[in-house]
């Protein structure tokens, strides 16, 4: 794996955005004072691989930049000639996005984090353990693989030389024995299953075979003389239900002839709605009669006193009512405005003479100041002249000088004037103020006095009007008042009819029903004869025969149906011994075949019918059982074999056996060449040879040492020997890891050792191999030609001062 192109934004310390291109570069550094962002670069390339940082761990919202709201990382690499773009983005609310691409046609490789999580470890080929462990020294994890445990050891090792495939075969091998289980169980169950004497339960349902087969061809042979009977005994059912029938049809026409009681009281209900209709036919046409004549007197007299005249002069009578109640208030709202206006006119007179005095006044003052000027220029051109001069006006010599006596004081008198005018300013708005309060006033006394005169012409008009609709010399009030007594009688008397009138119809429209419900019932009860004298054979009545005569029709209906009854009860005596007799020959014929109770030959036939295919198929299925059995016996016996297979090869790919010798041989050539590279680091350090990665002290006769025991500098020397062991193993193993950074750890460094452990860097950074240093170490610095500097604003966020080439300023800035 190679990355190419780097880009954060909103990053821990990168508040806006910034790139970095590796392509084509080897050996570089990365530069800036402590909390620039330095190991922030190999934080972003770890979490857009992997998606976690080794500082933080998951709990990734924290490498937002505390001023934004979310964080973009982006990421290009290159793995066997193949580039990737994947592109990460944080929020602080709501879910991260993650996304993998092609680089050669953009297409999208997976979209979900835990897909492209599991896509990037088979793409580069190492998981976040072993990439941490052998491409990157993190700042304060850097001897991570020296201080881990054996079994962390194995995993990290797995992971580099890509031996989780064996651990991928081991658990297939276990899946396959799972899946080997589920199916012997399986195969078990359905032995199980099986029924114990599949033989012996053949012959049993043979014999019942057998026996069906019989009973069908006795049920098919009777088939002919047990249809005789029953056909035989349906005849004989089918006589006595048309005599039940034809009896009850006799009984319903008997139980709808009418009671002769009935048909009599029909009668006289006839005779007395016929009278009572005859009366309210005249009740109704005399309250007509009053209706129409009491009518006729209310349109005359409303037309006489009414009418639309009579509402006009209700309303004048009003008005003029009204009018005469605002009189005193009228004439009052005169008076008032005319003192009002008079006041105003006396206080305009006042404002006016006050005007002029001030007038006046600023005249005098005006004056003043002209005359203070005058003298204080003839003092200003007499001071400094002596005789002989030009005069300043004139421009002839002056003779004798004049005496002139000191000028008056020139502010006094601009004081007096700004004083006049103002008071002139003040005098002028105090008139004008009152004219308008003076033509306001005016105003509203003619308008008072306007109202006054319109409501005496309209009161005067009103008179008029009702003098003429109601005559003169009367009480308008009273008139009005007479005549809508007169129409409101004559009113009432007319509704009083009306509502006589309709009494009466209404008592006309009750009887004339009532009528007609007698009249229905009487034909009702005629058509209830008809149809039974249809039924029994007699000469119907008319639908208009009158009650008397329906009396006589009930009577002779009531003999016909007795006679009829008699004859069908004598026929059924005849029916029911012929139906004794068929039906003991059918019971016979039923018992001989030993048929159910209920049961018909047909379904006897198809119960047999039924169990002859059921036998049939039981027989069928069982024999396909004893095939099944030996199919399955057989199946079991392949499986536990192919069981005990898998089995042994999961035991053998185990970590204590087949892993562990790959293992074994890893770490103690690991310990080999980590021994040599960090001798050459140390002069005096050594791994042992067992490839347990103990220290041994050649300043103490090799006596062992836990890396616990070593200083800083001595530590991270240990830990770097151990990650260019890795790097060359990896490679003579025919992978290639094409890039690895370091963060950190050369402070705790001499000079001399400093120098050592840079020679090692470098015999990384061959062809094609990207190597990252990250330190602000200035012996670091000055070793590297390619440099990324970096530098840290006043808000504490990262500043990319250069992204290659050497170093751009003076190394005491970094």
């Amino acid at each position: 794996m190679r990355p190419l192109e780097l880009t954060l934004d909103g990053f821990r310390s990168y508040r806006s955005e910034a790139s970095f291109d590796f392509e084509g570069r080897g050996l570089f550094g990365i530069v800036g004072p402590t909390g620039a962002g330095k190991s922030s670069i190999l934080d972003a390339l770890i979490y857009a691989l992997y998606g976690r940082t080794p500082r933080i761990g998951r709990e990734t919202k924290q490498l937002i930049h505390s001023g934004a709201d979310l964080a973009r990382v982006r990421l290009r690499f290159e793995v066997d000639g193949v580039g990737w773009d994947v592109l990460r983005v944080l929020r602080r609310a709501g879910s991260s996005q993650v996304t993998l691409r092609r680089m050669d046609d953009g297409s999208l490789e997976r979209e979900k984090e835990r897909d492209v999580n599991d896509r990037i470890v088979e793409i580069v080929g190492l998981d976040y353990e072993a990439f941490c462990s052998s491409v990157t020294l993190p700042q304060g994890k850097f001897d991570k693989f020296l201080t881990a445990t054996p079994a962390e050891r194995s995993r990290i090792l797995k992971g580099i030389f890509r031996y989780e495939r064996v651990d991928a075969m081991r658990e297939a091998a276990k899946a396959r024995i799972g899946d080997i289980a589920v199916d012997l169980k399986a195969a078990q169950s359905e032995l199980d299953g099986l029924a114990p004497d599949l033989e012996g339960s053949i012959a049993t349902l043979a014999a019942q075979r057998e026996a069906v087969d019989a009973r069908c061809t006795a049920l098919s042979a009777a088939a002919d003389e047990f249809a005789a009977a029953e056909a035989l005994a349906a005849g004989v059912a089918r006589q006595l239900q048309e005599v039940a029938a034809e009896v009850w049809r006799i009984e319903q026409a008997l139980a709808s002839v009418p009671a002769d009681g009935a048909l009599e009281a029909l009668a006289e209900e006839e005779e007395r709605g016929a009278a009572r209709v005859t009366a309210a036919a005249d009740w109704e046409e005399h309250a007509q009669a009053e209706t129409a004549r009491l009518t006729s007197e209310l349109v005359g007299l409303e037309a006489e006193l009414a009418g639309p005249g009579l509402q006009q002069a209700r309303n004048r009578w009003a008005r003029h009512q009204q009018l005469r109640s605002g009189d005193a208030a009228r004439r009052a709202a005169v008076a008032q405005r005319a003192a009002a206006a008079e006041a105003a006119q006396r206080e305009l007179a006042s404002r006016v003479a006050a005007r002029a005095a001030a007038e006046q006044a600023a005249a005098q003052a005006s004056a003043a100041v002209r005359a203070a000027h005058q003298a204080h220029a003839a003092h200003v051109l007499r001071e400094g002249l002596h005789p002989g001069d030009p005069c300043p006006v004139c421009a002839q010599a002056v003779g004798t000088l004049p005496a002139v006596a000191a000028p008056p004081t020139l502010a006094a008198a601009e004081s007096a004037d700004r004083k006049a005018a103002a008071a002139l300013r003040g005098a002028a708005e105090a008139a004008s103020d009152a004219q308008s309060g003076a033509g306001v006033a005016e105003e509203r006394r003619a308008a008072a006095e306007a109202e006054l005169a319109a409501a005496e012409r309209e009161v005067a008009g009103l008179v008029a009007d009702l003098a003429a609709f109601l005559g003169g010399g009367i009480d308008p009030g009273a008139e009005i008042a007479r005549r809508e007594q007169v129409v409101a009688a004559a009113r009432e008397a007319a509704s009083a009819a009306f509502q006589a009138a309709d009494r009466a119809r209404r008592e006309a429209d009750s009887a004339r029903r009532a009528l007609d419900g007698v009249l229905l019932r009487r034909r009702s009860a005629a058509a209830s004869l008809i149809g039974v004298a249809a039924r029994l054979g007699l000469e119907p009545p008319s639908p208009e025969d009158e009650a008397s005569v329906l009396l006589g029709v009930a009577k002779r209906a009531r003999d016909a149906g007795a006679e009829a009854l008699g004859a069908q009860s004598t026929r059924r005596t005849d029916v029911v011994r012929e139906e004794e007799a068929s039906r003991a020959a059918l019971a016979g014929l039923r018992t001989r075949l030993g048929l159910a109770p209920g049961q018909r030959l047909d379904e006897a036939l198809q119960e047999a019918a039924r169990q002859q295919g059921a036998l049939a198929h039981r027989i069928d299925s069982l024999r396909a059982d004893i095939e099944k059995r030996d199919m399955l016996q057989a199946k079991v016996a392949a499986a536990q074999e192919r069981r005990a297979i898998y089995q042994q090869l999961w035991s053998d790919l185990s970590d204590t056996k087949f892993i562990a010798y790959l293992l074994d041989t890893h770490r103690q050539a690991l310990a080999r060449v980590g021994s040599e590279k960090l001798f050459q680091l140390t002069n005096r350090y050594r791994f042992d040879d067992e490839g347990q990665f103990q220290l041994l002290d050649s300043a103490q006769n090799d006596e062992p040492r836990t890396a616990d025991t070593l200083s800083g500098g001595e530590t991270f020397l240990a830990s770097l020997a151990l990650a260019l062991a890795l790097a060359d193993a990896v490679s003579q193993g025919g992978s290639r890891l094409e890039c690895f950074f370091l963060d950190e750890g050369f402070g705790s460094l001499d000079i001399a050792s400093l120098d050592l452990a840079l020679d090692g860097i470098e015999s990384l950074a061959e062809p094609g191999r990207l190597v990252g240093v990250i330190s602000h170490v200035g012996g670091v610095q000055a070793r590297l030609d390619d440099l990324i500097v970096l530098d840290k604003a006043e808000d504490g966020s990262t500043v990319v001062v250069q992204s290659e080439g050497p170093i751009a300023y003076h190394a005491a800035t970094i």
